[in-house]
């Protein structure tokens, strides 16, 4: 197993468009990490040259339901079932990667109260995701300026 050709994929903090994104980056099977996050998975731990996944870690409330216990909520791949328990904690400590997930972005300048410059990325799924969840009235001016641009290009 190459170590350095592993990446972690924090699946839980991203949406299923950005999830999708992501499979596009890492030239895999589209809708696959949904499939992984809607399992339970929390983190993915990928080695990039292989077609499938070491392992995951489960969320707590279903570490229970395995047939075998889990390793501090990791599940492993059979093809990695022989990790030692040492190369299991290494697989664990590998840092999520972060994506670019943006696809809709438009980058504005702010200039806050300090007067400092600031860059502010705005992007659709964002602001759908919170109008989904929040309603029209949440989003901030930018953001309904950024939508109506958007709507006239």
């Amino acid at each position: 197993m190459n170590w350095s050709n592993i990446i972690c994929i924090e699946i839980k903090k991203y949406n299923n468009q950005q999830l999708d994104v992501i499979c596009e980056q890492l030239n895999l099977q589209p809708g696959v990490l949904k499939e992984f996050k809607e399992s339970g998975s929390t983190r993915l731990y990928w080695e990039k040259d292989k077609p499938y996944v070491i392992g995951g870690l489960k969320k707590e409330d279903l570490r229970e339901k395995f047939s075998k216990p889990l390793y501090k909520g990791l599940y492993l791949n059979t093809n990695y079932s022989h990790l030692t328990q040492k190369e299991k904690d290494k697989l664990l400590k590998i840092k999520p990667t972060e994506f670019q997930t943006k696809k809709n972005s438009k980058i504005l300048n702010v200039v806050e109260q300090k007067k400092e410059k600031s860059q502010l990325v705005l992007d659709l799924d964002s602001i759908l995701d919170k109008i989904s969840e929040f309603g029209m009235n949440s989003l901030t001016k930018l953001e309904k300026k950024f939508l109506d641009d958007l709507s006239k290009s």
